[in-house]
C-alpha cells in the first residue's frame, strides 16, 4: 500500500503567513482586553486615599507680582526659582481686601502637586 504524503505538505506560504498574522492580531486584542479589565478592577491608590487630607507645602519668597487671580513669588533660597500660584476662593477674597506689595516677603501655603495657594502669609 503506497503512503499518501499530500496531507503532510503545508499549504502555500502566503496562506500560512496570513493565518499567523491573524492569530497574532487576535492574541494582541485579547491581551489588550485583559489589561483593560485589570485596570478597571484594580482600585487606584489615589482613590483609596480620598479620606486623607491633601498634603500642604510652603514656598518662602518675595512677591514679584500680585494680581486679582494669581501671585508670582521669587524664592528666597534659589534666585532662579520663580513660581506663580492661583488663589483658592478663600484667599482670593482676602487678597481683594489687602493686596501684597511687590518685594514683600511672603509664605505661600499650597496643595502638594498643584499651584493653588490656600494661604498667603
Amino acid at each position: 500500500m503506497p503512503i499518501d504524503w499530500s496531507g503532510l505538505m503545508p499549504p502555500s506560504p502566503t496562506c500560512t503567513l496570513s493565518k499567523i498574522f491573524t492569530v497574532h492580531k487576535i492574541i494582541r486584542m485579547v491581551e489588550g482586553a485583559l489589561v483593560l479589565a485589570l485596570l478597571l478592577l484594580v482600585p487606584l491608590s489615589r482613590a483609596q486615599s480620598a479620606k486623607e487630607k491633601p498634603k500642604h507645602d510652603k514656598f518662602h519668597g518675595s512677591v514679584v507680582n500680585a494680581g486679582p487671580k494669581s501671585i508670582t513669588v521669587k524664592s528666597e533660597d534659589n534666585i532662579y526659582l520663580v513660581r506663580t500660584f492661583d488663589y483658592s476662593p478663600q484667599v482670593e477674597e482676602k487678597i481683594k481686601k489687602k493686596k501684597p506689595v511687590p518685594g514683600r516677603k511672603v509664605t505661600i501655603h499650597y496643595l502638594r502637586g498643584t499651584d493653588v495657594a490656600t494661604k498667603v502669609d
